[in-house]
């Protein structure tokens, strides 16, 4: 048993966008995880309509949905994968390990404010070029097969 595992413990941070600065933030939160054996990630994402002048580290998950591909996602979930698998963490955790085990190699996309950022309102289903936009950013995701297995 490492003394440094935070077993089943979670980190949070954003997927990097093209801009360098952005992914050097995630480029430094997946080493902290592997370097601190935190064995799941957070992947956060949030949808807004300008994230203009945003903060470095949040300009990945401040994203305006207009000019977001599936493609920034997965890139962050092929990063955190290697370095999960490098780890050791299962490849497969949710078919891998019994349910009564603390979680290790988990990787969570968490869309933050997708209800807010549709545009819902109570009773509503959503639809639309916003809803539309999401499902083929949802279908892209799926299609992935390490997004499949890891998320």
């Amino acid at each position: 048993h490492d003394p440094l595992l935070l077993e089943g413990g979670f980190i949070g941070f954003a997927p990097a966008t093209d801009d360098p600065e952005s992914v050097e933030y995630m480029d430094k939160y997946i080493d902290l995880c592997a370097h601190a054996n935190i064995p799941n990630v957070f992947l956060d994402v949030n949808l807004v309509d300008n994230p203009e002048g945003t903060a470095p580290h949040m300009k990945g998950s401040l994203l305006d949905l207009s000019k977001f591909n599936a493609r920034i996602v997965l890139q962050a979930v092929h990063k955190i994968d290697n370095m999960l698998s490098r780890k050791g963490y299962p490849d497969n955790p949710w078919r891998e390990v019994p349910a009564k085990t603390a979680p290790a190699g988990e990787l969570y996309v968490n869309f933050i404010n997708v209800l807010d950022w549709l545009q819902l309102q109570p009773g509503c289903d959503p639809s639309g070029e916003r809803a539309d936009r999401l499902g083929e950013i949802f279908t892209e995701l799926y299609s992935d097969k390490i997004f499949q297995r890891r998320v």
